[in-house]
Formats: C-alpha cells, structure tokens, sequence
C-alpha cells in the first residue's frame, strides 16, 4: 500500500497543496480544498492526520477515492475540480496550481484536474487503497 503526503497552505479563500508518493519528489499534484474552518460540514477542508483511502464510485462521482473516518465528516472525495467552490470539503487534484477566472473572478485553482486523477489512477493502480498523511 503506498503513502501519499499532502502539505498544505492555508489562505482566507482555499487551501492549497503539494501532494506526492511518500519518499518520492515526483510526481507531484497539486491541490486545492476549501479553507479551513473548523471542519464545518461542507465548507472547510478536513483536519490534518493520517487517513486511510479506499476506491469509490457513484453516478455523480464515479472511479474516484473516499477519505475515510474523518472526524464528523463523510463522503470526503478525490475528485475532478478546479476551485475550491466546486467542492464541499473534498480535495481537487491538478497537475499546477495559480489563478484562473471562474464567474469574471481571478480565484485560486488547480489546472488539468482530470488529468491529475487520470495519473493518480495509473500510478496507484486504481482499484488501490492507500494512507494520506495531511500536514502543512
């Protein structure tokens, strides 16, 4: 099972983060969550810790991954997004990280999302289950 390590800056509007494979520099995805408040269900990112991640699927989310036994907290994916306002406490993996505009407003993001999960998927063999370890 491999280790995936997330750090994390925190800002008033998003949280932002470098993810990569435990003992590896590359490859290296970028994230974007919501900005932490507390945990408040649907509008903050999770606490950091370790977590175990295991595959899930729905219609809405389909081939993606849960972060598991968050504290007060379900259903928290990986999955395909750019903002942080596409996301209700979940994390957005990208191949880099900046602004783009969404709605005429410049917003921190992440790019290429779908191409992110994409490599994440063929790197950690999905269907995989794998730790997150969430610090800054």
């Amino acid at each position: 099972m491999k280790n995936l390590v997330l750090n994390r800056t925190y800002f008033d509007d998003a949280t932002i983060g470098v993810l990569n494979i435990n003992g590896q520099s590359n490859p290296v995805w970028h994230t974007i969550e919501k900005p932490y408040l507390h945990n408040t269900f649907e509008i903050s990112c999770i606490p950091e810790g370790e977590y175990n991640v295991e595959p899930y699927s729905s219609d809405r989310f389909p081939d993606v991954w849960e972060i598991k036994d968050v504290p007060n907290r379900t259903h928290i994916l990986f999955h395909v997004a750019n903002w942080q306002t596409q996301l209700l406490g979940c994390i957005a993996p990208g191949l880099s990280a900046g602004y783009m505009i969404q709605d005429g407003v410049n917003r921190k993001s992440v790019s290429n999302s779908r191409l992110a999960i994409a490599d994440m998927k063929k790197l950690l063999g999905y269907p995989s289950s794998f730790k997150l370890n969430i610090k800054s």
